[in-house]
């Protein structure tokens, strides 16, 4: 398993577990736009996970389903703590996965946002301090 920088010829399989992982389909748009600020999980020249960032705001942050509970996901979270102090992000106030997820590796809960997404689901931001 190797954590690089996310390629041109990453951005469909980034695509695709965006696609099958998170609630919205974002456009490819979105992912060539954040391109230099990607991280990918490659396992046997596949691509089975990615964190996008922007600072130390993570924007995107998924792993395969075949792939989840292995650690993946921890590495990249490591890897990003190589580079930021803090770090932030949001997820769903239902999704009990993640937050527990996080917890786990240090996130703490800061603040509710009520209706932060587009079908009115609450947010949690967490962050993670050095």
């Amino acid at each position: 398993m190797e954590i690089r920088n996310g390629q041109k010829e990453d951005l469909e399989a980034i695509k695709e577990i965006s696609s099958i992982s998170l609630k919205v389909i974002l456009p490819m748009k979105h992912f060539k736009k954040h391109l230099d600020n990607t991280l990918v999980v490659v396992e046997n020249k596949r691509i089975i996970g990615f964190l996008i960032f922007k600072n130390e705001y993570v924007m995107n942050f998924a792993v395969h389903p075949e792939f989840r509970k292995k650690g993946i996901g921890k590495k990249l979270i490591e890897e990003l703590k190589k580079k930021f102090k803090i770090i932030r992000l949001r997820t769903r106030e239902n999704n009990k996965n993640a937050i527990d997820f996080l917890n786990k590796i240090g996130f703490k809960q800061k603040r509710k946002i009520e209706r932060y997404y587009s079908n009115d689901d609450n947010a949690i931001e967490m962050e993670w301090k050095k």
